[in-house]
């Protein structure tokens, strides 16, 4: 193929992968960002000295990618149709019960006050008395049983609105967790980091991002892969500290929010490194692997002029200059 003609290929190919990305996003936020952050990194690697081979991986990923996105963005919207289907149907028959209720105190009213009317025709004092008395204890007791009723329908709509709520913050809970890792996804990170940008507080970031993770997807699968990345996860959770932020930015990616100062963030910065790197134990069909990681860390402390685009490219930034200043390290040994 002439070199201008995959060059205009590898070009638009490169277009159509990042507007997926942006569209993915935009389609359905709760399941779309992941997507959208892996889509963007695959797209930034269509180079020129891209080999065919290393294309014909990315098209098979971004295949694999999609069908993820796909049946969790089915689940998510059929869950929410769901819920919002359950909540109307309450409120419905809430509705009937109410308008049937008032329906038959109505009529009992009606009753009561054509008694009482028909008191003025008659001119036996005591059997007006006795009439009188029977309408109001008739009244008094309807009138209860109207409170109590009501009372009853209050507790019973308050119990479903409380079950409803327990549901919806279980569902918003799931939605900014990580699907593989369990930790927050990338939605929720930015959210917290808009929202320390709009309070005007200053923070630090750490960028975290693992060397050498490709070569072990490609060597041993991204079932091991995964189950590294979820190792991985589980340390780092284990290292910060309870008020930290930890996620999963992107594919080998995780960021940490921290309420502290830059000396300080940088210093547990190295002691993360320290604890999270090393060797890690992968279980295979046929055989258990040891694999030696090591990871980069870019650290920064935002600025009160800081968005959240330019504090995460700043330590995207520190992250990648580790990297280049480091060689990775991925060794391993077999047993059966």
């Amino acid at each position: 193929m002439p070199p201008g003609l995959l060059a205009a290929a590898l070009k638009a190919y490169r277009s159509t992968v990042l507007a997926m990305a942006q569209y993915a996003a935009t389609a359905c936020p709760a399941s779309g960002r992941e997507l959208q952050a892996y889509l963007i990194k695959v797209g930034n690697t269509f180079t020129p000295g891209l080999n065919p081979h290393s294309l014909e991986e990315s098209g098979i990923d971004i295949e694999k990618q999609l069908h993820i996105w796909s049946n969790q963005t089915v689940q998510h919207l059929n869950k929410t149709a769901n819920e919002v289907r359950e909540i109307l149907l309450v409120l419905a028959k809430t509705g009937e019960d109410v308008c049937e209720r008032d329906q038959r105190y109505a009529g009992k009213f009606i009753e009561i006050t054509q008694q009482l009317n028909s008191i003025s025709h008659l001119d036996d004092i005591s059997l007006v008395r006795s009439m009188v008395l029977k309408s109001a204890a008739a009244l008094k007791n309807s009138t209860a049983k109207m409170a109590a009723d009501g009372k009853e329908s209050m507790t019973q709509l308050r119990a479903q609105v409380s079950s409803y709520e327990a549901r919806l913050e279980e569902a918003e809970r799931l939605a900014s967790r990580d699907c593989l890792t369990g930790i927050r996804n990338r939605l929720n990170i930015e959210g917290q980091i808009e929202r320390r940008i709009r309070e005007r507080k200053i923070f630090c970031l750490i960028m975290i991002d693992l060397n050498g993770f490709k070569q072990i997807n490609d060597t041993y699968g991204h079932a091991a892969g995964d189950d590294l990345l979820k190792q991985f996860a589980h340390e780092v959770g284990a290292f910060s500290h309870s008020d930290d932020l930890v996620g999963r930015w992107g594919g080998d990616e995780f960021l940490i929010i921290a309420d502290s100062p830059l000396s300080d963030s940088e210093f547990r910065a190295q002691r993360l490194k320290q604890w999270v790197c090393g060797e890690y134990d992968l279980d295979l069909q046929a055989s258990k692997v040891k694999v030696e990681l090591s990871a980069s860390i870019g650290v920064v402390e935002s600025t009160l002029e800081d968005s959240c685009a330019s504090v995460v490219q700043r330590a995207d930034e520190a992250m990648y200059r580790e990297k280049k200043s480091a060689r990775p390290t991925t060794s391993e040994s077999q047993s059966a």
